[in-house]
């Protein structure tokens, strides 16, 4: 048998619970051919499914007042993480698994990361979906903790610090990361009568901002300018 894929997604707060995390490790037991093993670094591990391992959320030097904005996900820099030092896949509990996942553990390189598809800054990438060696970038932790302020004022968030300072950067392929938002729902003025359709060889759809899955299934979205029409078909991959 194959050693199993090590898999890790974070929880915190009230935002999700962790009926996120437990989907997420349906949807992996359905998308893997190879067997994983999946670790989530969480504040509160109450309800999370026995196969999921619970693990402490590392401690991130977050200045007090400021946005939240993903700074969190630096933790998985922290050189304390005892993670084994080998391909480590990163998910974020929102995203919709939606094809065979393995290609993740396939695909050359040292850090990979889904394109953010951001043209104001080129370069940037989403890190909802990324891979990375645990040990060899403990550099961006490092630097985030000399300086936390001075790194959130020079980069919106916690994806383009990263991207910014990530040695080896690469980018996924761009048909395995398709954001929900630009890449299901048709343009104007169709999205106004077309239902959202899931992109060709799609393994993982990106709910960044709005729509939330739970919304974009039954056509609820908080943006009077964007209205959308449901989209059943997710709920069979959930």
């Amino acid at each position: 048998m194959s050693e199993p894929y090590t898999v890790v997604c974070m929880k915190w707060g009230v935002k999700y619970g962790a009926d996120y995390a437990n989907t997420l490790l349906n949807m992996l037991k359905k998308t893997f051919d190879n067997p994983f093993h999946l670790i989530c670094f969480t504040d509160n591990p109450d309800g999370l499914d026995p196969a999921i391992e619970p693990r402490p959320l590392p401690q991130v030097d977050i200045p007090a007042g400021s946005p939240e904005r993903g700074w969190n996900k630096l933790g998985m820099f922290n050189p304390d993480i005892n993670l084994p030092a080998k391909a480590t896949l990163f998910l974020d509990l929102d995203v919709v698994l939606t094809g065979k996942m393995d290609v993740f553990f396939e695909v050359p390189g040292h850090f990979l990361i889904s394109n953010d598809w951001n043209w104001r800054k080129p370069g940037v990438g989403n890190s909802s979906v990324f891979r990375f060696i645990p040990g060899t970038q403990d550099h961006v932790w490092e630097k985030f903790q000399r300086d936390p302020a001075a790194a959130k004022l020079a980069h919106r968030n916690e994806q383009e610090f990263l991207c910014a300072e990530a040695r080896d950067l690469q980018f996924w392929p761009d048909d395995l990361c398709r954001s929900y938002k630009r890449h299901c729902l048709p343009v104007f003025p169709m999205i106004l009568w077309q239902q959202p359709k899931l992109p060709q060889n799609a393994r993982v759809l990106i709910f960044h901002g709005d729509p939330k899955p739970e919304d974009a299934i039954n056509g609820v979205t908080t943006k009077w300018y964007r209205p959308i029409k449901p989209a059943p078909w997710l709920k069979a991959f959930l």
